[in-house]
């Protein structure tokens, strides 16, 4: 099932980088990453440190400063 999502994700990642600005694009295909962690976090009850956090904010600071300079 996952992988299944995994391709389907990845189609639609793909479909949007041929029709919309590369930059926006690849910038939202990274918080993925953040869900995962949340994800992980929530319902696997995995650690969700200070440097976890971190890279969160950093990469929600970057999608917030592509949207503002948009």
């Amino acid at each position: 099932m996952a992988g299944a999502i995994s391709v389907v994700g990845f189609l639609a990642f793909l479909l949007a980088a041929r029709s919309l600005p590369l930059g926006p694009v690849v910038a939202l295909r990274e918080t993925g990453v953040i869900f995962g962690a949340l994800l992980g976090s929530f319902v696997l009850k995995e650690g969700f440190g200070l440097r976890l956090m971190a890279a969160s904010a950093l990469v929600v600071g970057g999608i917030g400063l592509l949207a503002a300079l948009r």
